[in-house]
């Protein structure tokens, strides 16, 4: 059997099937391309509406509900002011300094054994 024949008989049907296609005018071609971009248009602003309203409400809800949350204090109380950072203090630059260890000395407490490895001990320094 030919491997080309499939293929051959492929395109001859595709283009027998494209040939009973009935493509629109050009006319037509244009008012459905200026329809669908006409109804996207629409449906894009309809969302970007919906969406700025909603996040206008939603934001004063959240006002709303801080200012309720919100005590004052007393006009006659003294509020403590919170200290700031000294000039040209940077709180992100600080870092703790971690050093590595070489060496760990185990000292036996009071009454203990001193510490053995594997059953020896331990040679003394």
């Amino acid at each position: 059997m030919n491997p080309i024949k499939p293929i051959i008989n492929y395109f001859r049907s595709s283009k027998a099937e494209l040939m009973k296609v009935t493509w629109p005018s050009r006319k037509e071609t244009i008012r459905y391309s200026v329809l669908v971009l006409s109804v996207s248009l629409s449906v894009a602003i309809f969302f970007a509406v919906l969406d700025f309203g909603l996040g206008k409400v939603v934001d004063s809800a959240l006002e709303l509900k801080r200012q309720s949350n919100v005590v004052q204090a007393p006009a006659n109380i003294e509020t403590e002011e919170i200290p700031k950072a000294p000039d040209g203090f940077n709180f992100s630059e600080v870092t703790p300094i971690m050093e590595p260890v070489s060496e760990v000395t185990v000292m036996p407490a009071e009454g203990e054994e001193a510490p053995t490895e594997n059953g020896f001990e331990l040679p003394a320094e």
